[in-house]
């Protein structure tokens, strides 16, 4: 592919809030810390605490490599945390042929999609799995939460001094070079006899979003809203990037999206009043935008991210209906949120702008996303993702780091990533990579995932198996399919809400528009 193994080392614009993602295991040195469990450690290297002789300990979770901190304060033992706890699934090997069958023309199975419902009863644990692993925690003192729709996790709130007990691990906390305290276990957890894995042990990763702004947006809120798109010489107009995408024979034939559901993974909050300001100047009249609050009281406050997410999704299919499901930045409100996007069924479509270089992320997080998005596909929902705006180098923004490493979860294979071009004129089209403008469209192999089957046409002279160790054959390519992304020549948004600081209208690129687009 084109962007198999471009370099970029861009210095990337930064919108008013100068967002900074957050550094992952990547990063070399021991933890100097505080336990978050005062003694946890001691007690279990003296004698089991009692809970642990109800509780049958089978598999093991290796612990996250943290990044060098400086010691900060114990926190209270009776800190309450919220964990979801993965089920084993049934039938694996059956789902992954599934997921190939229903995309195969020629096959039985194409398009026979199943509802939640079915898929739980075919692929998700066990009824006797879920109630022996209620009956463990619940005998351990862990508060039992909700069952997934599809049967494969559960979530459960205990202390922190709990959960060290519950999995035989020690939790620290630990002030990041951001200036964030996290937390994690600095051991392997233990995991009960029917539990594939735990999320919510550690907050370290935060995923970032693929969003660029050109350096000269609108400084304050022009009284003419629409009038101001206009003189914004530097941003396309939703009817330009029409014209450019051959979509407006398209809109002639009356297909705009209606009676489509779009849902949109954000982790943060957004402006009502903003995205009506959008709709007024659009004269989008009809499609609903509804939030869907995953984890209401962790939501952060408004942002530019969610808010164009939204706003390319009224201009690109102004039809359509858009839920809007937000959830907390942390590896635990990253799984529950597609989680729930997934288990509601309700969107054919989802998209998501924020993610992980995969180097600084999760290992159990990616696995488990894996299963929500093999599940996504029998239901007959598209995801797409953005691939990130630092070239070939997605770590870039965390900490410099110039390792050839790619987004997920666009390099997921069962997510089609979406790159950036530079749009530089709308007609005749002309269209080249985006590798300048304050960025570079993400691409490149991944470090974590086999080339899937349908890549296999596109093998070429930097295809490799080597990044992810592939035992044949070669190694997922990012990304598939790319679309305008310079800032340069960006999109006409408007916001004033949260970290948009009341700028109003400005050009804005990046991934994280060509993804919704």
């Amino acid at each position: 592919m084109p962007f198999a193994r471009f370099r970029s080392r861009p210095t990337r614009a930064q919108d008013d809030a100068g967002r900074s993602p957050v550094l992952r295991g990547a990063v070399a040195g021991a933890l100097a810390a505080a336990t978050l469990v005062a003694g946890a450690s001691q007690a279990a290297a003296s004698s089991p605490p009692p809970v642990e002789a109800r509780v049958t300990l089978l598999a093991h979770q290796a612990a996250p490599a943290l990044p060098q901190g400086t010691l900060v304060k114990a926190k209270e033992t009776r800190q309450k945390l919220g964990l979801t706890v993965l089920l084993q699934p049934a039938h694996a090997a059956q789902l992954t042929a599934l997921v190939a069958g229903v995309s195969a023309p020629s096959g039985p199975d194409y398009h026979r999609y199943l509802t939640t419902s079915q898929f739980a009863a075919r692929f998700g644990a066990s009824a006797a799995t879920v109630t022996a692993v209620q009956r463990q925690l619940r005998a351990a003192g862990v508060t039992i939460g909700s069952l997934a729709g599809d049967r494969l996790s559960l979530t459960v709130r205990t202390s922190a001094a709990g959960a060290a007990r519950v999995f035989r691990t020690n939790i620290h906390s630990a002030r990041l070079a951001s200036g964030r305290v996290a937390y994690a276990n600095t051991s392997s957890a233990v995991l009960p006899k029917g539990v594939t894995g735990v999320v919510g042990l550690d907050d370290l990763a935060q995923a970032h979003d693929s969003l660029a702004v050109a350096p000269r947006a609108v400084a304050s809120i022009p009284s003419n809203l629409c009038a101001a798109v206009a003189q914004r010489s530097f941003s396309y107009s939703p009817a330009q990037v029409s014209t450019a995408y051959n979509l407006d024979s398209v809109y002639a034939q009356g297909t705009v999206g209606t009676g489509q559901t779009i849902g949109l993974l954000e982790l943060a909050d957004y402006s009502d009043a903003d995205i009506s300001a959008y709709e007024s100047c659009l004269g989008v009249v009809g499609p609903s935008v509804q939030r869907v609050a995953v984890q209401p009281e962790q939501i952060g406050s408004g942002t530019s991210e969610a808010t164009f997410d939204i706003e390319q999704m009224l201009a690109t299919a102004p039809g359509a209906s858009v839920l809007v499901y937000e959830g907390d930045n942390s590896s635990q409100g990253i799984f529950d949120t597609y989680t729930q996007m997934v288990d509601d069924n309700k969107a054919q479509v989802i998209s998501t702008s924020w993610g992980l270089c995969e180097d600084q992320n999760d290992p159990q997080l990616m696995q488990q996303e894996n299963l929500v998005f093999q599940q996504a596909a029998v239901q007959g929902q598209t995801v797409l993702a953005a691939a990130g705006d630092t070239g070939s180098e997605d770590c870039f923004d965390a900490d410099h780091s110039q390792a050839l490493q790619v987004d997920d979860p666009a390099s997921q294979p069962y997510v089609t990533g979406v790159g950036g071009t530079s749009l530089t004129q709308i007609s005749p089209r002309a269209e080249t990579t985006w590798n300048e403008g304050g960025g570079a469209g993400g691409g490149g192999i991944s470090t974590v995932w086999p080339m899937p089957s349908y890549q296999q046409s596109v093998i070429g002279p930097l295809s490799s198996g080597t990044p992810c160790g592939a035992t044949t054959g070669d190694c997922r390519q990012v990304p598939d399919i790319s679309a305008s992304a310079d800032p340069s020549h960006g999109y006409a948004e408007f916001c004033t809400a949260g970290d948009c600081s009341g700028a109003g209208w400005r050009s804005v690129g990046g991934t994280s528009l060509a993804a919704p687009l």
